[in-house]
């Protein structure tokens, strides 16, 4: 996946600059298993919508916890 890209994402909740490498996103983000701006995992996380990749097909939870449900 080297140099693909976040390319859409739903909801209101936009990722951390839709031109982040994949590969600086982990896995536990991609999973909804971790807030998708700061990547922590303890405490009660939120849907904040989803992403697809570039040229595939799945679409992938994003979370966020408490501090960023309401980031702009």
């Amino acid at each position: 996946m080297a140099g693909a890209s976040i390319s859409a994402m739903s909801d209101t909740t936009a990722p951390p600059g839709e031109d982040t490498p994949v590969q600086a996103v982990s896995i536990v983000r991609l999973h909804g298993e971790a807030c998708w701006h700061c990547g922590a995992t303890l405490g009660e996380l939120f849907a904040a919508g989803h992403i697809t990749l570039p040229g595939q097909d799945r679409v992938w939870p994003v979370v966020v916890c408490a501090k960023h449900r309401e980031a702009p």
